[in-house]
């Protein structure tokens, strides 16, 4: 049994955390760096995604001598031929609006570019913030 009580059911019976005594903030503190560390590991693995298809479409670039760009259309073709026709059904089916204008507008665009988008803002959301309070110099 937790010696904390916060897995007996006391939150049922009207009673609040500091009522309690229970140390809430190793336990929120445990979970904000879990989620933290589990968004910066998401974060760099859709940088490394985009790495790799920068080299892929850098090679095509310098093998046909002028630009090559793989749209993320295609490589989600390549790799889950199935899984691109299920998506476009489901979203269609549930927000019809959705597919045509802003979707496949994002599928055109550079593996590239949306992967390191993505991995950037993954990477942001997860760094650990300075806590700062006012007044104190």
């Amino acid at each position: 049994m937790c010696g904390w009580g916060l897995f007996r059911g006391d939150f049922s019976q009207g009673k609040s955390v500091r009522a309690m005594n229970v140390p809430v903030e190793p336990l929120v503190l445990w979970e904000q760096s879990m989620l933290s560390f589990f968004s910066r590991l998401i974060g760099i693995l859709f940088v490394a995604v985009a790495l790799v298809a920068a080299v892929i479409d850098g090679t095509k670039s310098i093998a046909a001598s002028h630009f090559v760009s793989t749209p993320l259309g295609v490589h989600w073709v390549e790799f889950f031929p199935d899984s691109l026709e299920a998506a476009r059904l489901s979203v269609q089916s549930q927000v019809p609006w959705l597919w045509d204008p802003v979707i496949q507008w994002i599928l055109m665009l550079p593996t590239w570019a949306v992967a390191g988008v993505l991995g950037a803002l993954f990477v942001w959301l997860g760094t650990r913030r300075s806590r700062r309070y006012a007044g104190v110099i």
